[in-house]
């Protein structure tokens, strides 16, 4: 700064004003650009604690998918299997006591219902700043992910809550002569799944069981509550795929 102060200083002392303010223009300049790289220097460094900051939540979305997933795993061979205990029943043309725990198995009240673990997303649309630094077109594809996937979800469920509402006569039956027993489990997801667990037969009027099984409307029954389990079973189905697609691409640009 000394050195530049004498050379402004002895072009104004010899009056020559046009070096003089040729100088003073190139100083200028030279501030512009030294502000401009500090402010490009200082840029730079917000983005990597935003693109940092963007890995982390991430991150923890992961999580949020693998558990959504590590659930699933569990959910959707489970009504795989009530659907194929459901479809025994439709297709059995005779029946007799030793079919009892089967017929238990098809009848057995299980809420098919699952809540997407969407929290690290909802966090980021409820976030002030710019949504995932760094990660736009990735950005993209996760809020389609969460938006449509939870969509079908909310679908499913209301659907399940419909079916368990709807009570046949056949349900009655069963209800008055078979005792199921049913025991709540809860997952750190927040996902609730009732599994019958092993009992001892408590059986009322077998026959009436036999006989309402034999009318048509109860077959009509029968087959109108296992259309909605395949139905949905197959969104349970795609939203574990499409969770594990997820999974794999956050994981692919956390990594590079």
């Amino acid at each position: 700064m000394k050195f530049f102060r004498k050379i402004r200083f002895k072009y104004f002392a010899e009056k020559k004003i046009s070096k003089y303010l040729l100088y003073a223009l190139g100083e200028i300049i030279l501030v512009v650009i030294g502000i401009l790289i500090a402010l490009a220097a200082n840029n730079y460094n917000e983005q990597k604690k935003a693109k940092e900051q963007s890995t982390e939540t991430l991150k923890e979305m992961l999580l949020d998918l693998e558990s959504d997933t590590t659930y699933l795993s569990k959910m959707i061979p489970a009504l795989s299997n009530q659907i194929k205990n459901e479809s025994w029943l439709i297709e059995k043309k005779q029946l007799d006591f030793s079919d009892l725990d089967s017929i238990k198995l098809a009848v057995q009240n299980i809420k098919w219902t699952f809540k997407i673990n969407d929290r690290t997303f909802k966090n980021i649309l409820n976030s002030s700043g710019s949504r995932l630094i760094g990660y736009e077109d990735l950005y993209k594809d996760i809020s389609m992910y969460y938006i449509q996937t939870k969509g079908k979800i909310d679908d499913n469920n209301q659907l399940d809550f419909q079916k368990n509402i709807e009570q046949s006569d056949f349900d009655q039956v069963i209800n008055e002569n078979i005792f199921i027993d049913n025991k709540q489990y809860d997952s750190y997801t927040g996902v609730s799944l009732s599994i019958d667990l092993e009992q001892p037969n408590i059986i009322g009027d077998y026959n009436k069981i036999i006989e309402s099984l034999k009318l048509i409307k109860t077959k009509n029954s029968l087959t109108d509550n296992n259309a909605p389990h395949n139905y949905q079973y197959l969104e349970l189905f795609f939203c574990d795929v499409k969770a594990k697609k997820l999974i794999k691409l956050i994981s692919e640009s956390v990594n590079d």
